[in-house]
């Protein structure tokens, strides 16, 4: 079988959760003897090109705005989000791919910045199509809908966008969400109605973090934060919360890369307990899990299902989180591990509660583990073709 994978970011140019899913999958398909084609945006210039078994284009163009976007003013990015899903140059380059490949299925992520036209073609040309919820960017251009600001996916603007999106994304044979949360918000404006659909947590990362049950809180006790360095992450309110939240003798190590480093930097400089690691592999995030006591996850975006937890919960490392979107149902809705975005009280009661009760934080990191049903690529293919 060939299976066609579209996704707006791929290797180099991964940013989240979603490309490495598509990595994943794009490993697991030619592992298990069929062909993989990834469709992408590209920075500059369309290319193409040829690595394993696989074949990789990178479409630019209109939609390459993508990877400049933060960049730009507010009004232009509006601009920008008002005309991309329209991208008929970019559907038609889709199109030619899938017919030139001889694809029996067309799989697709993100399609934010390849526009929201190739659905339709991939239907008109009678091609199986499958497609995976990520985020919530088919009910807000940005996908990213803050704490506080729910209100957000039902004026009037947004209403008329998930209108169009609705439209254009059709319903695909089969929708997979990793989250009951977010299948849920996208039936409940309408979406895939004659659609088949499953809640299926993405692959589990494959790592050899895991413990062999001798973890034990070290000194000082070490908090985690794994994540991009942005508004949405909520890392500068962490970082800024971290000295009143935490004990004189904890730590709280940063990983991560993005706009927000020149802030924690000075943050940094006069508090010696946070420290910034950088930009790190998923090899050395995973070293940095067994080093670690507690992962902190304190997004005040709605998330769908952060990786980073599930690398966690493979480590069978404790997480602190945000009651967020999907995050309560990775970790079985415990109270004791969950506090409200944004809410300093809260926070300290829950690193409170992991520092002063370690054993137990271990026992719920271990049921974590054992109840959730952590897949390797492979044998989630199995479940879905």
């Amino acid at each position: 079988m060939k299976v066609c994978l579209i996704n707006n970011f791929y290797e180099p140019f991964g940013r989240g959760g979603a490309e490495q899913v598509v990595a994943s999958l794009a490993d697991a398909l030619e592992s298990a003897g069929h062909r993989a084609v990834i469709i992408t945006a590209g920075p500059e210039r369309n290319g193409r090109e040829a690595r394993g078994g696989r074949t990789i284009y990178r479409l630019a163009g209109f939609n390459s705005a993508i990877f400049r976007l933060g960049r730009w003013p507010k009004f232009l990015r509006l601009c920008w989000h008002l005309f991309a899903p329209f991208d008929f140059v970019t559907a038609g380059k889709i199109k030619k791919i899938i017919a030139a490949e001889r694809v029996d299925l067309v799989w697709t992520h993100n399609l934010l910045g390849l526009g929201l036209l190739a659905p339709r073609r991939i239907k008109k040309q009678g091609i199986k199509h499958y497609h995976t919820l990520h985020d919530l960017q088919l009910l807000h251009p940005s996908g990213q809908i803050f704490w506080g600001k729910e209100k957000t996916l039902a004026s009037v603007w947004s209403r008329a966008y998930q209108a169009m999106s609705r439209s254009l994304i059709g319903s695909p044979d089969l929708v997979i969400s990793p989250s009951g949360w977010l299948l849920k918000e996208h039936l409940a404006r309408g979406f895939f109605k004659d659609s088949r659909t499953r809640t299926l947590l993405n692959p589990a990362p494959e790592t050899a973090a895991g413990t062999d049950g001798a973890r034990r809180p070290r000194t000082p006790f070490k908090f985690l934060f794994v994540g991009q360095l942005e508004k949405h992450k909520n890392i500068l309110w962490l970082a800024e919360e971290f000295p009143a939240a935490a004990p004189p003798d904890t730590r709280l190590l940063i990983a991560g890369g993005g706009s927000l480093r020149p802030a924690l930097e000075a943050l940094a400089k006069n508090d010696p307990r946070l420290e910034l690691a950088g930009k790190k592999s998923r090899d050395e995030i995973f070293t940095l899990m067994r080093e670690a006591d507690c992962l902190i996850v304190p997004s005040v975006c709605y998330e769908n299902s952060p990786t980073v937890i599930l690398e966690a919960v493979a480590a069978q490392l404790p997480v602190v989180a945000s009651r967020i979107g999907g995050i309560p149902e990775l970790l079985g809705g415990r109270a004791e591990l969950l506090f409200m975005p944004g809410n300093a009280r809260e926070l300290k009661e829950r690193l409170a509660w992991v520092i002063d009760n370690y054993p137990r934080a271990l026992e719920a990191a271990a049921d974590l583990r054992r109840k959730l049903p952590l897949l390797t690529a492979e044998e989630y293919l199995k479940k879905i073709l």
